[in-house]
């Protein structure tokens, strides 16, 4: 048995590696799987929310090149594909920088005869004014089927009125008992095409990225896609009841597209807070039906973990160095500021006292400063502090890292603290 037990009747929010986690749901139970992964830009921004999660996983990508990058990627496309449904479908998001890479990793796992369209997503209001080179201003979306011949495809649900598509009708028009047309002729025959019959959407999409500006949808992932790209996606490849995947869940657009379809949906990130800012925006719009996987949301659950593994968590939360020695660390559970700073690390019931700190003291030998984080210190821990005069000891509550993750609304005063 694995690590997690999905419902697949229900909705998930998991927090973890994907590579981990999507070895326990079930084979061919996915009926689409919609993934915008980390760009290989290597870029800065990519780290959105400054934690350690995504520090690692940021290196992870890049170390090695673009090739490395490929190799990151492959073990989850080919986890993709045995979780879909035969019916099912993969839309996978990306841009210049990997696109020939990715496109040859899915001919590779998919097969080349299951390839549906390449979808170019061209945003007018974004993307790079380079004086050096043409703009920058689309993405691409490869759709792969798990069998050619089973795939979904609702195509009126995203098609175009043809008062809609200039490039069709510009010209001449005619008039019968059905309405207004335009007349085609071709190869000896003549068809007509009625301004207010639906047409088949193209693979250009032309779509806004969402404004800074705009105070409805934008919740600050920089990286974050507009509600209307995932909405044309769902549409046109499930149907309503149907169990939609996102392993990449970032801000969790997919999670909440697929609340406002009726779909059903398994979204998930390595990042705690990106887990946490899906499950309020989730709240935010009126949607409680998911739960929470792999990450606590409670001060007791946080309680109730082992230490060693709470330490670590902390760690990678906060972007600090895990102390790899688990036996003669003297306390010592971490490093900050490449080293330089020693971090102990307290997840007990019971406030931190004079005893802790004193041999935290000793431990510290020849750093000139350290930090020691518990939930609640003593009076008595307080007061020891203040007077050590020859060492900086910061006390940390675990509140002040923690409670955004498991509060109605994260505090973004929190996550800058912890960047």
């Amino acid at each position: 048995m694995g690590k997690f037990e999905f419902d697949l009747t229900k909705n998930s929010i998991v927090c973890g590696d994907c590579e981990e986690w999507l070895k326990d749901i079930d084979k061919n139970s996915v009926d689409l799987i919609y993934i915008d992964p980390p760009f290989f830009s290597n870029r800065d921004y990519e780290v959105v929310w400054g934690n350690g999660f995504e520090v690692r996983s940021f290196k992870d990508r890049f170390e090695g090149g673009i090739e490395h990058y490929i190799k990151w990627m492959k073990p989850k496309i080919k986890e993709a594909r045995r979780v879909l449904s035969r019916s099912g479908s993969i839309f996978l998001h990306c841009d210049y920088h990997a696109s020939h890479k990715l496109r040859c990793l899915l001919d590779e796992v998919f097969g080349e005869k299951n390839f549906v369209n390449e979808i170019i997503w061209f945003y007018p209001n974004g993307g790079g004014r380079s004086k050096s080179t043409l703009s920058k201003k689309h993405d691409t979306i490869f759709w792969y089927a798990k069998d050619i011949n089973k795939y979904k495809y609702n195509w009126k649900e995203i098609a175009l009125s043809r008062n809609q598509d200039q490039g069709t009708f510009g010209g001449y028009f005619k008039t019968d008992e059905k309405g207004t047309y335009q007349e085609v002729r071709s190869n000896g025959k003549v068809y007509k095409y009625y301004v207010d019959e639906p047409k088949n959407n193209d693979d250009v999409w032309f779509l806004n990225i969402i404004s800074q500006r705009d105070k409805t949808e934008r919740i600050g992932y920089r990286t974050q896609k507009p509600e209307a790209l995932l909405r044309r996606v769902v549409e046109c490849a499930s149907d309503s009841g149907d169990l939609v995947l996102d392993f990449f869940g970032g801000g969790g657009t997919t999670a909440k597209v697929c609340s406002d379809l009726g779909r059903r949906f398994i979204t998930g990130d390595v990042s705690p807070i990106a887990v946490r800012v899906t499950a309020d925006r989730l709240n935010n719009n009126g949607y409680s039906n998911y739960k929470i996987m792999g990450l606590p949301t409670s001060r007791e659950e946080y309680l109730d973990m082992d230490g060693h593994k709470f330490a670590e968590m902390i760690c990678k939360l906060t972007g600090w160095e895990v102390n790899i020695k688990k036996s003669g660390d003297k306390g010592i559970d971490g490093f900050a500021d490449r080293g330089n700073i020693p971090i102990q690390i307290k997840n007990q019931r019971q406030k931190t006292g004079r005893p802790d700190i004193q041999k935290f003291v000793g431990a510290l030998n020849k750093y000139e400063k350290g930090f020691f984080v518990s939930w609640e210190f003593s009076k008595e821990a307080w007061e020891y502090r203040a007077s050590v005069k020859d060492l900086d000891i910061e006390f940390i509550e675990a509140d002040k890292i923690l409670n955004g993750l498991f509060s109605d609304k994260i505090d973004e005063a929190i996550v800058k603290k912890v960047a």
